[in-house]
């Protein structure tokens, strides 16, 4: 819910029982860095955890953003006595078609967010029933009760992101779009382990005419890193990945792109199974 734009300012309100992933609420481009800002697990039939945010934006002068947000927990905890705060705050340098650049920074910290160690899944037993699984093979094995980190085992977490983005629309035939990010996440668990990730990203999409389009993208975690509860200091590799999409707009709701990826296994102390997958893909919307 926005209010009217007057004098170039737009203010608003949203709440939402959804995660709506980790693009930053100016809506241009995502974040090409490795990232946990907003996430939650799926991987049946669209079933996740629960999931709420709410939160307060505006939008002033055409050229700065700024939004407020708090959320309840990203999976187990809804009772609001675990809560994550979430801020966001960028400015257009430029923004015009011609030329547009913004400055971005998002912060979330809390106590009650899905670990950067683990993923929420979901089993297919006719209750969809949701579980906490490693994300990072391995981290469950240096516990004594052998399971999953959950939120409810979170301390205190902080995730931010820093972005330059940028782009044009229309020079001739010509359209570009980029963005270069660096995120920053640390956090505790209740048993004195900790997670530590640095990661930094670039993306950039060219169109020609409109009708022929190349997305690149290519990332790399600086530091990636689980200590146990024990005090061991486990490194989880990762290798720089590179990822490409090739698309054909025949029209303005038909489209054929092809897909190319890289693939790692998230795994304590180990760089192995690495590869790669690849899709063709037809969208038609009406």
């Amino acid at each position: 819910m926005a209010g009217p734009n007057t004098g170039g300012n737009i203010l608003g309100w949203q709440a939402a029982g959804y995660s709506e992933g980790s693009h930053n609420f100016l809506g241009v481009v995502g974040n090409a860095a490795p990232n946990n800002q907003l996430r939650f697990g799926t991987n049946l039939a669209g079933s996740h955890g629960p999931y709420f945010l709410t939160d307060v934006y505006g939008f002033l002068a055409d050229r700065f953003a700024v939004l407020l947000g708090v959320e309840p927990g990203d999976g187990d905890n809804l009772d609001w006595k675990r809560m994550n705060y979430r801020f966001q705050v960028g400015y257009f340098l430029m923004n015009t078609d011609a030329n547009w650049v913004i400055l971005n920074y998002q912060y979330k910290a809390g106590n009650d967010l899905v670990p950067i160690v683990s993923s929420l899944r979901v089993q297919n037993d006719g209750q969809r029933t949701i579980f906490t699984a490693d994300a990072v093979q391995g981290v469950s094995a240096t516990r004594a009760s052998g399971a999953a980190y959950t939120s409810a085992m979170t301390g205190d977490g902080t995730r931010m992101i820093f972005n330059l983005s940028g782009g044009f629309t229309d020079k001739g035939p010509h359209s570009v779009s980029w963005n270069l990010g660096q995120s920053v996440e640390d956090e505790t668990y209740i048993d004195g382990a900790k997670s530590s990730m640095r990661g930094i990203g670039l993306a950039a999409r060219y169109y020609y005419n409109r009708t022929f389009g190349i997305n690149v993208s290519g990332s790399k975690y600086e530091k990636r890193q689980f200590t146990d509860a024990a005090g061991t200091v486990h490194n989880i590799p990762g290798d720089f990945s590179v990822d490409f999409v090739l698309v054909y707009r025949f029209a303005m709701n038909w489209n054929f792109y092809f897909n190319r990826s890289e693939t790692q296994a998230a795994i304590l102390d180990q760089n192995w199974r690495n590869g790669s997958s690849w899709n063709f893909n037809i969208q038609y919307l009406w």
